[in-house]
């Protein structure tokens, strides 16, 4: 019971000092801010869509995806990360790249390529991580506009069908992980100060 006593009055003293924690929080906010901005480089993703179905147009009349192209597609999705990755794929989308970023190889493009499916679906997303935000989105559309035909040569069946243009990221991915992880200073400052306000009580 004394204990649950001593427990309320510690809450309560803690509330008195509420000025405390609002101001280790702002503080935490501030200070993981900083290093958050300092420490990451400004890197800039642009995406784009792609749909993978399992049947080829030329084989089937029907105008409608069948059940069974999902499943078929995951497994086509898998093989499309295979054939894109190819040294002669990447060289055709650097050479296509280059054309307005000169300098640009295929090691290049091979290292700023990810792509995984959407949510298990036929989608595929088509992602380009540069330091340039233009470059990105010039690389994301080279490999969707030049996947499709690689893919149909190298599986024999399939169609890919781009959905979605990749378009120029506005934002930095680092100041998007910043905002979204900024409440994680702002939680550890205000942590702080309810240690330190609990323990000035204690003592």
């Amino acid at each position: 019971k004394a204990n649950q006593i001593d427990l309320v009055k510690m809450l309560f003293f803690i509330l008195k000092h509420l000025w405390l924690l609002v101001l280790c929080a702002e503080l935490g906010f501030g200070a993981f801010y900083m290093y958050m901005t300092r420490r990451m480089p400004e890197t800039y993703t642009a995406t784009g869509t792609m749909y993978v179905s399992s049947y080829n147009p030329e084989y089937i009349d029907d105008e409608y995806t069948r059940p069974g192209d999902l499943s078929s597609a995951s497994q086509l999705i898998k093989t499309l990360l295979v054939v894109v990755k190819r040294d002669s794929v990447m060289s055709k989308v650097a050479d296509r790249v280059s054309e307005t970023h000169p300098g640009i190889d295929a090691g290049m493009v091979s290292s700023s390529l990810s792509m995984e499916s959407v949510s298990e679906t036929g989608v595929v997303a088509v992602k380009s991580t540069t330091l340039e935000a233009q470059l990105s989105a010039d690389i994301a559309n080279a490999v969707m506009e030049i996947a499709p035909e690689e893919i149909v040569r190298a599986v024999g069946v399939g169609n890919v069908d781009i959905m979605d243009y990749a378009v120029v990221p506005v934002l930095p991915n680092e100041k998007k992980a910043v905002f979204s992880s900024l409440k994680y200073g702002a939680a550890a400052g205000a942590a702080f100060a309810v240690v330190l306000l609990a323990l000035l009580y204690i003592l």
